[in-house]
């Protein structure tokens, strides 16, 4: 028999309407999943609350009631109550796995199943990444195939499941003000998880857990910054904690995961959180991101030429200055040969000059030809001709004025379009948009595809008039 203790801070009578209603759709759910679990699996799950209250949707989940949180009555932030308060009381050693959420994270019907698969015999602790139901309403029981289909992906962590031993860690080390909702509560705990587990994962995308609508309530209001902050000086003190009790070893760890893979980024992290606010924090971000992105640019080029000179790396190479339908066309192609990233990963596709090598890798190039005016109009109405003039001018954008991009965008796919025209021949084929649609036995006959069904399976042309285009 496999045991599994699920801690989850509840609200009390006075908590504003919807987050009750966001509450009592995740009991439920909680409630289902755990009718649903196998003979040899046995789940009990606890809500922390402050004082009495009677829940509404099952007796099967028990109330905690700790005496901790009783003394907050008159705290400042009294509505996000410390993840510590809630850990402490409880006998783990009971219990195989520890599973700790916020209330509002609702679980599939076969989510607890899925959980302890996930976490199996040579994990001690795992982050499960939930997913976002933009619908409002209650969607009832669901399972994985059903959440994956009506959802989209979540980037932050709200689920840890652990051994007994590592949340015994977690209680010793976490700060006693660090508080549920507001970031970088995720953050910290998976920086404990990771430096206190010999093995610890992140599960992005299993489909076991979701939540109802993506306000971000965080986001606004003075309580919640005060709230933002007081939690970025705990974070802190965590990581602090972990350097003293578990090692510069671990500390380092720690820091790495609280900075997405950088021990660095996690320090600036930390130092933009507890030193500026929200906006100020995503102000400097896009100035730092828009200073890098010409190196990351070139740095996913020369990784790509290099696998192209080896032959390792795709068959066709397809190059545009965007808004010609590229993505349609790289899609289809990809059914029938490699090609280049259509999502532009590896940056070759929208590459500035013909790479001379192409003949002596014998890379077959396909570059996408337009008319100058609609490519541009494409760009800007999809918010990315500032990205766009990055690819085709490099460096020089970051000087560009905004009333300035279209014109530089004009120019910049001028000169791409002739640089590309000098070294048409075997290895080269410029294909016009959109007449390449309904002249698609050139393209197959160049790539050698007449013998399949390229050209029937190929789609129709869609002129780009709304707004929410993508590719190019």
């Amino acid at each position: 028999m496999v045991s599994l203790l699920h801690v989850a801070p509840s609200l009390d009578a006075g908590a504003p309407r919807a987050l009750i209603l966001e509450h009592e759709v995740a009991l439920q759910s909680w409630v289902r999943a755990q009718a649903q679990v196998s003979a040899d699996v046995s789940v009990t799950v606890r809500l922390v609350r402050a004082v009495e209250w009677p829940d509404r949707s099952s007796g099967a989940i028990e109330d905690w009631i700790s005496p901790t949180l009783s003394f907050r009555k008159n705290w400042k932030m009294d509505r996000f109550p410390p993840v510590l308060d809630h850990l402490v009381g409880h006998e783990f050693r009971n219990f195989d796995y520890v599973m700790l959420t916020n209330s509002d994270i609702c679980i599939v019907e076969e989510g607890y199943g899925l959980i302890l698969g996930l976490i199996g015999p040579k994990i001690d602790a795992i982050s499960v990444h939930r997913r976002t139901l933009d619908s409002l309403e209650n969607p009832g029981a669901l399972s994985s195939p059903e959440l994956r289909a009506m959802s989209r992906s979540h980037p932050g962590s709200d689920c840890f499941v652990a051994r007994p031993q590592v949340f015994d860690q977690l209680v010793r080390i976490l700060h006693p003000k660090l508080v549920f909702g507001i970031p970088p509560v995720g953050g910290t705990i998976c920086s404990l998880l990771d430096a206190s587990a010999a093995n610890f994962t992140v599960f992005k995308d299993s489909c076991a857990t979701y939540h109802i609508g993506n306000e971000r309530r965080w986001r606004t209001g003075s309580e919640n910054q005060k709230a933002r902050k007081s939690n970025f000086w705990a974070a802190a003190c965590v990581l602090t904690k972990i350097r003293q009790t578990l090692g510069w070893r671990a500390g380092l760890k720690g820091l790495r995961r609280f900075g997405h893979g950088s021990a660095k980024a996690g320090f600036l992290r930390l130092l933009l959180g507890i030193g500026v606010t929200i906006k100020q924090e995503s102000q400097i971000r896009t100035l730092v991101n828009t200073i890098m992105l010409p190196s990351r640019i070139q740095g996913r080029r020369i990784i790509s030429s290099l696998r192209f000179r080896l032959r390792s790396g795709p068959e066709v190479m397809v190059v545009s200055g965007g808004g010609v339908s590229t993505t349609t066309l790289m899609n289809h192609l990809s059914g029938y040969v490699r090609v280049n990233s259509p999502d532009d990963r590896d940056g070759v596709k929208h590459s500035r000059k013909f790479p001379k090598w192409a003949a002596k890798s014998r890379t077959r190039v396909i570059f996408v030809r337009g008319a100058r005016g609609p490519q541009v109009s494409s760009l800007l109405r999809r918010g990315v001709g500032r990205r766009q003039l990055f690819k085709l001018r490099g460096f020089a954008a970051l000087f560009t004025l905004p009333r300035n991009v279209p014109a530089a965008l004009a120019r910049a796919m001028a000169r791409q379009a002739k640089e590309f025209s000098r070294h048409e021949g075997d290895s080269l084929l410029i294909i016009d948009y959109p007449d390449y649609f309904s002249n698609i036995s050139v393209l197959a006959d160049y790539l050698g595809l007449g013998d399949t069904d390229f050209e029937e399976s190929f789609p129709e042309f869609i002129k780009k008039t709304t707004k929410d285009l993508r590719g190019g």
